[in-house]
């Protein structure tokens, strides 16, 4: 059986944790060009596109039953690829019941576990981070654990990208209108940062990610059952996509 965790290797210049002696240099992420994190303060995000990191990962682009990530010669996870988008997650690295490349990365996305905690700490120490998308519900309960992590990237030098509201309202299937179920706009632009895009609440995302096929790739057809409410899902989380693609690439 194949041991827990990933391989053991020797890595030249492996980074250093923090001392009292003083700051450790950041640097880059070998074969990454540019990374974002995304982050809420707590739990609860969306996704994007492109390359992500996260126990979930496997189920939500259909990927749980995978062969193990094959390495290259230096020891290193090569990202599984569906979908057209190349992941990699702890969920790669537990061992799995068995089942019934070394390209250079435009954007690495890592999702953020919860909180504000040890782990973004010392990443955001130790690598330089391109840009924080910030990604919450817009009601003031969740977005004062928001602004703790708006701090704590601001501490650590990390900028901020951008903020997507997720379950910003509900689209009335028989009259078009939206209620705005969570809390308003207005709670969220005492913020102070960019808005990149208000997603709807729509079953269809809960549906796909469960079937491990991303919202966003099904189209129109796929989801019609989701009527102007998917239109704008998708329209919106296309758009916040290529705002950040254009700031990662300014």
């Amino acid at each position: 059986m194949r041991p827990v965790g990933p391989p053991h290797f020797v890595r030249p210049s492996a980074p250093q944790m923090p001392r009292r002696g003083g700051p450790i240099q950041k640097r880059r992420i070998e074969h990454v060009k540019k990374v974002i994190v995304v982050a809420s303060g707590k739990g609860g995000l969306a996704y994007l596109t492109w390359t992500f990191f996260g126990p979930s990962i496997p189920t939500l682009m259909g990927l749980q039953h995978s062969d193990d990530p094959h390495l290259t010669s230096a020891g290193a996870l090569i990202p599984i690829i569906n979908h057209g988008v190349p992941t990699m997650s702890m969920g790669y690295l537990v061992p799995r019941p068995p089942p019934d490349s070394t390209e250079f990365e435009d954007v690495l996305i890592i999702d953020m576990p919860p909180g504000t905690g040890d782990v973004p700490l010392t990443l955001g120490q130790l690598v330089v981070v391109d840009g924080a998308v910030i990604v919450s519900t817009p009601q003031d309960v969740a977005l004062t654990d928001v602004r703790r992590g708006i701090s704590m990237f601001e501490k650590i030098s990390v900028p901020i990208t951008g903020l997507i509201l997720n379950q910003a309202s509900f689209l009335c299937p028989s009259c078009n209108t939206a209620h705005e179920l969570f809390g308003t706009l207005a709670n969220a632009s005492r913020l102070g940062i960019p808005l990149l895009a208000q997603l709807p609440l729509v079953g269809g995302v809960s549906w796909g990610g469960d079937r491990g096929i991303p919202y966003v790739l099904e189209g129109k057809h796929g989801g019609a059952k989701d009527g102007s409410a998917g239109e704008m899902w998708r329209d919106a989380m296309n758009d916040a996509a290529s705002k950040i693609w254009g700031l990662v690439h300014s």
